[in-house]
């Protein structure tokens, strides 16, 4: 491996990396890439072809996914402040 290649390797995620950074199995990111949700490009290694998202858009949307996560918590303690959740009798 060359000092070249290694630039290329960091913008770039396979797969399973990126589920792993998101914190989802890799069938979600599969799911992600094929609703365009994710962009991503098929590089093929001999018979293989292996694909790769930028790291950027990985990190956007994880971004993104922690700002919705934050907000719904946000939104559970405001409900919260209103009185203890009890069943009405």
């Amino acid at each position: 491996m060359t000092q070249a290649n290694k630039p290329d390797e960091l913008e770039e995620l396979s797969l399973d990396a990126a589920a792993r950074l998101l914190g989802v199995p890799r069938i979600v990111v599969r799911k992600l890439v094929e609703d365009n949700v994710l962009p991503s490009r098929i590089v093929k290694t001999g018979y293989r072809q292996i694909r790769r998202i930028p790291t950027a858009a990985v990190q956007a949307l994880r971004e993104k996914m922690h700002a919705l996560h934050n907000a719904g918590l946000r939104r559970l303690m405001d409900i919260g402040a209103c009185g203890p959740l009890r069943r009405k009798e």
